[in-house]
This record gives C-alpha cells, sequence and structure tokens, in this order.
C-alpha cells in the first residue's frame, strides 16, 4: 500500500499531477496509517495549488479567475491532513493560506497561530498573519507581525512591501514611502508597487511625483485599470481635466462617475456632471460628498427646488 504513497511522491515531485492525483487516491483507499495519510491528504491539496500556479502567477489572477477555483475541495485535504497529524506546521500552514484565499481571516489567523506554536521562528506564518490581520483592518497589530518577520528575515521582499503598504493605512505616510521606495529598489518591474508608491505621494499632496507612479505603473502593465483610475485622479489635482476625463473612459469601476462628475463641474458642464453623480448614486445613495456635488450642480443649473 505504501508503493502507492510514494509513487505519488515521486510523480508529484516530476511535475505529473494527474497520475500522483491517482496514486495518492489508491492509497488512501487502502491504508489505515493515519500519519501517512494525513500526509497524502496534504500532498493533494499542495497539487491542486500547484496546479494553479502552473497554469498562471497566482498573484496576476483576476479576482474573478480566483472565485472560480474550488477552494473548498482543496481546503478539505489540508482539513484532513491537521485532523489525522496535527503537529505538522506545514499542514496548518497550507490549510491558514486556502482560508485566506476564501476570505475567512480569522480561520487563517487561527492556523497561522498554530503553526507558531509548532515553529515559533516561521517568519512565513507572521508575515500571513499580518495580511490577515490588515484585512481584519487591525493595522498596528499587523505591523507588528510584519516587523517580527522583518526582523527573521530582513530581505524578504514581500513583506517590506506590505508593511509599507500598512504604514500608508496607518497615514503615517513618510514611512510608508521610505518602503515602498526600498522594495521598488529591490523589484523595480513590480507595477504594483509604483502603484502604491503613488498612493502615498497622492496622500502626501504630490500629484506630479504620483503622477509618475502610475504612468510607470502603466508602462509595466499597460491595461491596469487601477493605475488608469488614479492616474486620472492625479490629473485633476494638476488641472488636466480633459487628461483626466480620458483615463476615466478607460476604467468601468463605480468611483469613476464620482470624479468624471468632479472634472465635468470643475468645466462649467454642470449637466453632465449631474449625469456623472446620478450614476454614481445609483451604487452609493448615501454618499454625502457625492449628494452634496449633485446640490451644488442643480444649483448652478438654477433648480433650487430639486437642489
Amino acid at each position: 500500500n505504501e508503493d502507492w504513497y510514494y509513487m505519488g511522491r515521486l510523480l508529484k515531485k516530476i511535475g505529473n499531477f494527474d497520475s500522483a492525483l491517482e496514486c495518492f487516491d489508491n492509497f488512501l483507499e487502502k491504508t489505515d496509517d493515519l500519519k501517512l495519510q494525513s500526509k497524502a491528504y496534504y500532498h493533494k491539496g499542495r497539487i491542486y495549488l500547484s496546479m494553479l500556479k502552473k497554469e498562471r502567477e497566482f498573484i496576476t489572477m483576476s479576482r474573478k479567475e480566483r472565485e472560480n477555483i474550488d477552494y473548498e475541495k482543496i481546503l478539505e485535504y489540508f482539513e484532513n491532513a491537521t485532523k489525522h497529524y496535527p503537529l505538522n506546521y506545514i499542514f496548518w500552514y497550507s490549510k491558514g493560506i486556502v482560508y485566506r484565499e476564501l476570505g475567512q481571516h480569522t480561520k487563517c489567523i487561527e492556523c497561522m497561530d498554530k503553526v507558531l506554536e509548532i515553529n515559533p521562528n516561521n517568519y512565513y506564518a507572521h508575515y500571513y498573519k499580518a495580511l490577515s490581520l490588515r484585512k481584519l483592518k487591525k493595522y498596528k497589530k499587523a505591523l507588528e507581525h510584519f516587523d517580527y518577520c522583518l526582523k527573521k528575515a530582513p530581505k524578504y521582499f514581500y513583506a517590506i512591501a506590505e508593511k509599507g503598504r500598512t504604514l500608508y493605512f496607518l497615514k503615517r505616510y513618510e514611512e510608508s514611502l521610505e518602503y515602498f521606495n526600498k522594495s521598488i529598489s529591490i523589484k523595480p518591474n513590480k507595477y504594483y508597487l509604483w502603484i502604491g508608491k503613488g498612493d502615498v505621494l497622492l496622500a502626501l499632496q504630490k500629484p506630479n511625483e504620483a503622477l509618475k507612479c502610475f504612468d510607470e505603473a502603466l508602462r509595466l502593465k499597460p491595461n491596469d485599470k487601477d493605475a488608469q483610475f488614479k492616474k486620472g485622479i492625479s490629473l485633476i489635482k494638476l488641472k488636466r481635466y480633459n487628461e483626466a476625463l480620458n483615463c476615466f473612459t478607460k476604467v468601468n469601476n463605480i468611483d469613476k462617475w464620482y470624479y468624471t462628475g468632479l472634472v465635468y463641474k470643475k468645466l462649467g458642464e454642470f449637466d453632465n456632471a449631474l449625469k456623472c453623480y446620478s450614476e454614481y448614486l445609483k451604487h452609493k445613495p448615501n454618499d454625502y460628498y457625492a449628494l452634496y456635488e449633485m446640490g451644488y450642480s442643480l444649483a448652478r443649473l438654477r433648480k433650487y427646488e430639486s437642489a
């Protein structure tokens, strides 16, 4: 029976994932060895994650593509692994990553805590725990774990970049900029770092420098909607309104309607501004900034009762 297990390990190692899965399935049907069972389940889970990464770089997958992944199925394998052999920290680590992808951040944190009980120096666990804490808006706590991660691994690029983003959420903009500059010096071709740096520069009221960052992000990834949208915001602040309008025509998020309305307001085209605010308020009816701007535009058009 163990031959199926070790054959599965070998096939997994050489990248023959389908045959490896068959071997692990055969092994699980015939064995009573709980320790090897847990490892077989673990390897099945890792194979499914590896198959995803084989198709495309996981970080570049869109939210819609990620939603089509059967994480529940993958989670089941890691659940079985931790159930049968709870002292293996790698099982808990893998399970935690899947919980994070499912948006279950509290459970991800619980898994990473189990990792740290077994292996206190595992800086990856601190990294993923920090990411989930940040999703729960526990920014200061997240920062503590990024710091611990960087204490153990000072050159861990992803922790440097994500610490910069966390400092941004804490409105510690100068420190945030320092970490984005550091991460860009390590990997200047990561477009999302330029977007992050641009966000910080906008917050620091430096739209001209921010614009350069968003342009660099678009050079690296020409069709990125987020960079295009934020480029438009920078152009508004620089009073380059027609260029800003051109940016907003290339994105399809809800917020573009608010900012397009602002541009038309600046251009004195209040009818067009009203159309934009109306579209925006369909999705965010309680946004008082948009309600104010709509009232202002109505007043400029002398529609006082509606205003």
